[in-house]
């Protein structure tokens, strides 16, 4: 009943039959009444892992902290469930925790040094690595980590920290290259990324880099941010 949002038969449906339900399941029956309603349930969810300490109900406390976005309050079970349960999902969680409560980035990589087969399997765990080193200064490791992903995909994150690096390691030929590599799916591309690779290859690519601008200011024709923007690069 709960699933399908009729809450108070759900809830008298759990008090009715409390003589023959499992006493594990009813606390879990009461936080999916919790959900149905709109409720926080947080508390409920809580409550029943401090009482059982099992996977299901430390997962569904997770689920509570991701739905309610407490990412504090989040990091030390993702960090316990990806002990218990050691796989790709279970790590991303636990980074994402990692990213929205800007841990330090040795500690990302610290982690994902421990699990280096979960790392080789996911280009999203690669690609923390990668942002990661880079953010600590270690521009070689991390740009050996990138061009790994941007051979396998078309992704924004490996694009953009392939421009960080070739300004950072002060590579400005590859500038040009990166504008190559993106051209033919550049309408994939966030108008952030187009803007700033087209002010880092106004020199060395004028032409590509002044139609990247048009076509950056006809997309969004209607916005004054991305107007201004690209104004602003153009006029550089």
């Amino acid at each position: 009943y709960a699933m399908s949002g009729a809450c108070g038969l759900a809830e008298k449906t759990v008090e009715t039959r409390l003589d023959v339900l499992h006493p594990a399941d009813v606390p879990r029956f009461k936080l999916m009444i919790k959900q149905c309603r709109g409720e926080d349930p947080t508390s409920q969810a809580r409550e029943n892992y401090e009482a059982s300490q099992a996977t299901t109900d430390l997962e569904n406390l997770i689920k509570s902290f991701e739905g309610v976005k407490r990412w504090e309050e989040l990091t030390p079970y993702a960090l316990e469930i990806f002990k218990r349960v050691q796989n790709v999902n279970n790590a991303l969680s636990y980074v994402e925790c990692l990213r929205r409560t800007n841990t330090p980035d040795d500690v990302l990589v610290r982690f994902l040094d421990d699990c280096p087969d979960l790392v080789e399997r996911e280009p999203e765990l690669l690609s923390a690595r990668a942002w990661a080193l880079y953010h600590l200064g270690k521009v070689d490791e991390s740009r050996a980590l990138n061009e790994r992903l941007l051979a396998q995909r078309h992704n924004v994150n490996d694009i953009g920290l392939d421009i960080n690096l070739a300004v950072r390691m002060g590579n400005w030929e590859r500038l040009p290259a990166i504008l190559d590599h993106v051209w033919s799916r550049r309408n994939e591309l966030p108008i952030s990324v187009l803007l700033n690779l087209a002010r880092l290859t106004s020199s060395s690519a004028g032409l590509r880099a002044l139609q990247l601008i048009q076509e950056c200011a006809a997309r969004e024709s209607d916005n004054p941010h991305t107007l201004f923007q690209a104004y602003s690069v153009a006029s550089a």
